[in-house]
């Protein structure tokens, strides 16, 4: 079984996870940071979470992963679209304790630039004092496929509409997909998850 939390305009920034178990939680537009602290061994995280169509404004995300559990994991995935005299920072930082040994942990972040003015960046931190772990982080930061833009004008859509199409499609994620692209976590029948993507 999955405990799963919508947590968008949860004001908690502090989640202490100390019953084992699989906690998938995810947010939409939240303004706070998000620190998990996982205690409690065979524990295992996933967070999602989107920041959609960010205009005239600096956003700065903070996501920390605290390990000192050992055989626990979590992954963190973070989606923006970054509009126009926009900027998006995500800081995301991984610590595993010396108690943590056999856990992983790793945090993607990614984001559409949908105009020239639109900015973004990604500073992950890693903070091991342990050997018998795993850690990972990628990111990409890039406009919409020119390709595709081009495509869909072919389809008599506009410039304007074929970027927020791409954009809608950059940051939906589903339940399917979310099983597929994490099948360690999710058991082998698709989960009914309730979110607000």
């Amino acid at each position: 079984m999955i405990y799963q939390k919508d947590i968008s305009k949860d004001p908690q920034t502090l989640f202490q996870i100390n019953q084992p178990g699989y906690y998938f939680y995810f947010f939409k537009n939240r303004a706070e940071k998000i620190i998990f602290e996982i205690t409690a061994p065979d524990t295992h995280i996933l967070l999602c979470g989107i920041f959609e169509n960010i205009h005239n404004k600096h956003i700065s995300f903070v996501t920390e992963q605290r390990h000192s559990a050992p055989r626990s994991s979590s992954h963190v995935l973070i989606k923006s679209t970054v509009a126009e005299n926009a900027s998006f920072q995500h800081n995301g930082t991984l610590r595993l304790e010396k108690s943590s040994e056999g856990s992983g942990a790793s945090f993607e972040s990614r984001h559409l630039l949908l105009e020239e003015s639109s900015r973004a960046s990604v500073k992950p931190y890693l903070e091991i004092l342990t050997e018998d772990i795993s850690c990972s982080h990628a990111v990409t930061i890039s406009p919409p496929n020119p390709d595709l833009i081009f495509y869909l004008t072919t389809r008599g859509i506009s410039q304007k509409q074929a970027k927020k199409t791409l954009a809608k499609a950059f940051t939906a994620i589903s339940p399917q997909g979310l099983a597929l692209a994490y099948p360690s976590f999710f058991p082998k029948t698709i989960p009914e998850i309730h979110h607000p993507f």
